[in-house]
């Protein structure tokens, strides 16, 4: 029991320094409740450190945040932290995009690994709802 307790403990610090050294940044909560109130569409991230998706994700939502960036506010949260707001829109796992308008309706979403392509497809179709 003790051996496999310590082969957990070493496989999550082994994942959490995998996503640091990945460069895996989470916005706060104040940075989602000022997105809300920016009048621009949202994309909100559930994300996670121990996600290995959320790892291959991170550098695709960075480059349309760079991208498109003026015109979309790109949120994500870490879901450990933010559980009571991932249960509010329903998010069950990682990584999870949920697509808000410029009212803070949800549009749509989608969850695990989206391809690029696809990923900047549902940007532009957020823009024109």
């Amino acid at each position: 029991m003790p051996r496999t307790l310590a082969l957990l403990l070493l496989v999550m610090l082994i994942s959490a320094c995998t996503a640091e050294q990945q460069g895996m940044k989470f916005d706060s909560r104040r940075d989602y409740e000022e997105a809300l109130k920016s009048g621009k569409p949202t994309i909100v991230e559930f994300s996670a450190t121990w996600c290995s998706i959320c790892v291959r994700m991170e550098p695709v939502v960075e480059k349309m945040r760079a991208k498109y960036g003026d015109r979309v506010n790109f949120v994500v949260l870490d879901f450990d932290r933010e559980r009571s707001l991932a249960g509010a829109y329903g998010v069950r796992g990682t990584p999870t995009f949920i697509l808000l308008n410029a009212s803070g309706d949800v549009v749509g979403g989608a969850v695990g690994y989206i391809p690029e392509d696809r990923f900047e497809e549902m940007i532009l179709e957020l823009l024109e709802k």
